[in-house]
């Protein structure tokens, strides 16, 4: 009998789940919310479908008509693009999730696998689904997978070969009503893993790591000296010995080098925690840069820095980016965007380093309810207007910084788009 699969979600994601049922000559449908070519949106076509899984995208909501109807149908698993995907992978595969830092940290760790003469591809949430990869590039014998917690809440026996959880902070409450069940979602990249798979988790995690498997768990920090990978000095150390020094490196601030510990880390479930100490590392770790939109300096005129950090889309994420820059400067910022319920009072830890903020797209009221009568503010109706604002409030010496704190899609396609935006403008005025 052939299996019948449901896919919900037209996107990217969705699409790809259905070209690999394709592959396997699954009778497979395409179901979305809104109307789409491609796509039916009737829930009660989907029921009479009758299919034996449903694959969701991520990001469905529970509120999805089709949703709904998937879940009354009898007899039918509903599982994630994530999970169908790792279903028919059968290579090796490294996950990596967490709040902050999951693109970099995925590019990093292909990036070294790569210059150490391994066949590795970054997928995932990063763009290319897990689903497209195993299509497109089926003689990959290892693919590296940035996962979302949308992606985690529909796997059931999702098992990556080693997998690294970053860190946790306040982000997508919208969705999970609290930061404990955000955190479970996140831990549950561990859950099916075997006993003898490395788990690779932020010292800072350790006490809450939910699973009686601790077996094989290596531990990173910049502050905790006891754990695994740890850093002293400009250095980061593995169990006391030196691995490299970050000067040699183009990656900046505590965040970062969190991120390289946690790609170090990946890299010795391939080959061995001697690679730490080669040469070969240390070179692939120097030549590697990070991409666009994330603290991406796009321009410096009369000693002012302009900085894109436009992927910065939750409170952390813009402290971490504070932390680099603003070290001796004053950060004019622009924040807001769509609100996922988040702790903007967060960013008052830096309060003393931001002398100006506008506040811009859908959640200006709880930014400014958070930072008025501390902070500097001023809310914009137009992104363009917000730009020019902390432009002309910026001196010699100053930082110009667009780290939102916030989703994007309330007033752009995603962070990329809202990046470049920001981009244009400024080379517009200086």
């Amino acid at each position: 009998m052939i299996m019948k699969i449901a896919v919900i979600g037209c996107g990217s994601s969705g699409k790809a789940a259905s070209a690999l049922a394709d592959k396997y000559f699954y009778t497979n449908r395409v179901f979305d919310d809104k109307e789409q070519p491609g796509a039916t949106s009737d829930p009660a076509e989907l029921a009479a479908f009758s299919p034996d899984t449903v694959v969701l995208s991520p990001g469905i909501p529970e509120s999805s008509k089709l949703f709904i109807s998937a879940k009354k149908l009898s007899g039918t698993e509903i599982i994630s693009e994530l999970e169908f995907a790792f279903r028919h992978c059968g290579k090796t595969l490294l996950a990596i999730t967490g709040t902050n830092g999951k693109t970099t940290t995925t590019e990093l760790t292909t990036h070294i696998l790569r210059k150490l003469g391994h066949d590795a591809l970054s997928c995932g949430n990063i763009g290319i689904p897990l689903s497209e990869a195993l299509v497109k590039y089926p003689e990959t014998s290892i693919f590296v997978v940035e996962v979302s917690s949308f992606q985690l809440d529909a796997c059931v026996s999702f098992a990556p070969s080693a997998a690294a959880l970053l860190n946790i902070s306040s982000d997508h409450i919208d969705r999970y009503g609290s930061l404990e069940k955000y955190s479970e979602s996140k831990f549950s990249i561990f859950r099916n893993m075997k006993q003898d798979a490395v788990k690779i988790l932020n010292h800072n995690l350790l006490s809450t790591y939910p699973f009686e498997n601790r077996k094989k768990i290596l531990t990173f920090s910049v502050s905790e000296s006891s754990a695994d990978f740890a850093m002293r000095g400009n250095s980061i150390f593995f169990r006391n010995e030196e691995i490299v020094n970050l000067e040699t490196s183009s990656l900046r601030g505590p965040h970062n080098a969190e991120n390289l510990m946690a790609s170090c880390a990946l890299a010795t479930a391939i080959l061995g925690t001697r690679t730490l100490f080669s040469p070969k590392l240390a070179d692939a770790i120097g030549s590697f840069n990070t991409g666009a939109h994330r603290q991406e300096i796009i321009a410096e005129k009369n000693n002012i820095t302009y900085v894109n950090d436009s992927k910065a889309t939750n409170p952390h994420a813009v402290i971490a980016a504070i932390d680099r820059f603003g070290k001796g400067r004053n950060i004019c910022i622009i924040l807001g965007g769509l609100d996922k319920n988040m702790d903007f009072s967060l960013l008052l830890e830096k309060k003393d380093n931001i002398k100006f903020a506008t506040v811009t797209g859908r959640c200006s009221d709880e930014i400014l309810k958070a930072l008025s009568g501390i902070v500097e503010t001023e809310r914009f109706a137009l992104f363009e207007d917000a730009v020019k604002a902390v432009c002309a409030k910026a001196v010699p010496g100053d930082v110009v910084m667009l780290s939102p704190a916030c989703a994007s899609m309330d007033m752009f396609k995603n962070y990329a788009e809202r990046g470049d935006a920001f981009s244009r403008i400024i080379k517009s005025i200086i």
